[in-house]
């Protein structure tokens, strides 16, 4: 998984704390950057993410549902709210032709979800890891038993 190697973890037990802490923060960031940011249809989902959260629940995949839904939300109004705004500049007496610069405006909400997103992308990173993880673990416990039954 990109930008977290397992190899730097003793057990899957580190991952998923990691992904607990990181859920703290999460709720944070959904309590004051998305509610108040979202319109009120668009409202419930981000309400369920949060209680599965602080009920702890953060590995079930009804939250990890929650949470890719969330994060497709919160993507999406960004995207609406950023603006990519070209303008050329020119150099003084005009001697090499100018450059277009190009700058990416937000509004205010889109800052806010901003804010809030790479938390849920790394607790989305973190969980995944965490069942990744356990598959492995799973897989690799399977090989070496049919390893032991062939007597090699």
């Amino acid at each position: 998984m990109p930008g977290l190697p397992l190899k730097d973890y003793d057990d899957v037990e580190g991952i998923a704390i990691d992904a607990f802490a990181l859920s703290r923060d999460c709720v944070t960031g959904l309590r004051v950057d998305v509610l108040p940011n979202l319109a009120p249809r668009e409202r419930p989902r981000v309400e369920s993410l949060l209680a599965d959260i602080e009920a702890r629940q953060i590995f079930e995949q009804k939250t990890i549902n929650l949470l890719e839904g969330v994060i497709e939300t919160i993507s999406q109004r960004i995207l609406d709210g950023t603006d990519e705004v070209e303008g050329f500049v020119a150099d003084e007496c005009h001697v090499d032709g100018g450059a277009v610069d190009s700058k990416r405006l937000r509004t205010e909400v889109a800052n806010d979800l901003a804010r809030a997103l790479p938390l849920l992308l790394g607790l989305r990173d973190n969980v995944y890891a965490a069942h990744d993880a356990m598959h492995a673990i799973h897989a690799v416990d399977k090989l070496r038993a049919a390893h032991n039954r062939s007597g090699s």
